[in-house]
Formats: C-alpha cells, structure tokens, sequence
C-alpha cells in the first residue's frame, strides 16, 4: 500500500461471539478500494463503486474522484454477525458493506442534487447512524421504505454537523450553534414535529456580540 493514497480511515470494535471480539481498522482507497488491516498486514477487499455498474478495472476521474470523496465512515449495526458498515459520499450517496467488506450495496436512497456536469449526484450526508442521517439543515428517519425528512423545530440557518440517538432521545451538534436534543417516538417521528432544546451549558464558545455567542463546531 506504500503507493496508494488514502482519503478515509476508521476503525471499530466488534463481537462475533463473547469469545472472540475483534478490533476492525478498514482504509478506503482513490479509486474506491477497500482495505482491511488483518494479522499487521493490509488486505486488498472490494471497490465501492463496482456497485454502480463499473468494471473492476475502470480508472476514475478527477472529478468523479471528488464526487466520490467520502465524507463518514462507521458501523451502524452491530446485532448480526458480521456488523454493518456505512459510508457516505461526497456526491454518492449511501453505501453499506458487510465487515467482510468484498461487496458494496447502495445505501438508503438520498435526496438526489443533481447539475449541469453531475447528473448524477447525490446531496451529501453529513454523520449517520443507525436511526438518523442529516444534510446541513435536514433531519431523515430511516424506515423500511427509506429515508423520510422530518419536520423539527431547528431553524435553517442552523448547520447540522453531527447526530446520536437512542431509543427515544436525538442528539444534534452544529457549526456554530451548539448542541440541541429531541425525545421522539419511533412510531409517530415521521408524522409529528420535533421540539429540540438547546445543550450548550458549558460548551466552549465566541461572543458574536452582547446577545449572540458562536459555539466551537461539534462533530
């Protein structure tokens, strides 16, 4: 791997079974290769985009590289025996992959964002997990059917950066805003509106002016 450039790293820690955890470090390679690092060695796994219809040896273009960027990677389920991994995209949306990492399927669909160079681009998600993914001023619930935008109390002006959620609670950081937090309930999320309160007590911040504080961005 010493000629290869790496444009994302991530690791995590897994259990197949209570007698053999795992500790799981992958690298995603410029043109999309998977890597997984196993007994001091790299491993060669699959290519991402081999799922969009590309060949095993097609080169890449600067500006499908860019497109292709990823942005996050993590797991986002661990209750199989082999985890499931994420990642998102710059311009590509969602795509997931067993921690065996040979094939990569296409993630939840995503808001399409398509341009005058990039037909087919995907609008950016910003942090998932295995409830929510957000994109600068959206928040989406996964359901069976996919991806549904919620409708919050956050104003548009508030740029999401990070999310966490249990069972009942989300979590949301932004740029320059703090932390928010909203209780919810997974049988109705999608048909109420959510009333987030701020968390930024003790938060590092800037004052703006006398009434306005900048807070340290939270990822």
């Amino acid at each position: 791997m010493r000629s290869l450039k790496l444009i994302a790293l991530a690791s995590f820690f897994w259990s197949a079974s209570a007698e053999k955890p795992e500790f799981v470090t992958i690298a995603i390679d410029e043109n999309m290769y998977t890597w997984r690092y196993i007994d001091q060695e790299w491993e060669k796994k699959g290519r991402i985009i081999n799922s969009i219809d590309r060949g095993e040896n097609v080169e890449i273009s600067l500006l499908e590289k860019e497109a292709l960027r990823p942005v996050r990677v993590r797991v986002i389920s661990e209750k199989k025996k082999e985890p499931v991994v994420e990642v998102s995209l710059k311009h590509r949306g969602m795509y997931q992959s067993q921690a065996t990492f040979e094939t990569w399927s296409k993630g939840p669909s995503f808001l399409r964002r398509p341009v005058y160079y990039d037909d087919k681009a995907e609008r950016q998600a910003m942090a998932f997990d295995e409830r929510f993914v957000i994109h600068k001023h959206d928040l989406l619930f996964r359901t069976d059917n996919g991806l549904v935008k919620l409708n919050t109390s956050m104003s548009r002006h508030q740029y999401f950066t990070s999310v966490f959620s249990t069972e009942n609670r989300v979590y949301l950081g932004t740029s320059l805003n703090g932390l928010y937090y909203a209780s919810y309930n997974k049988l109705t999320v999608t048909k109420t509106r959510l009333k987030f309160k701020g968390m930024t007590r003790g938060l590092p911040y800037i004052p703006h002016n006398k009434s306005f504080y900048l807070f340290e961005e939270i990822t």
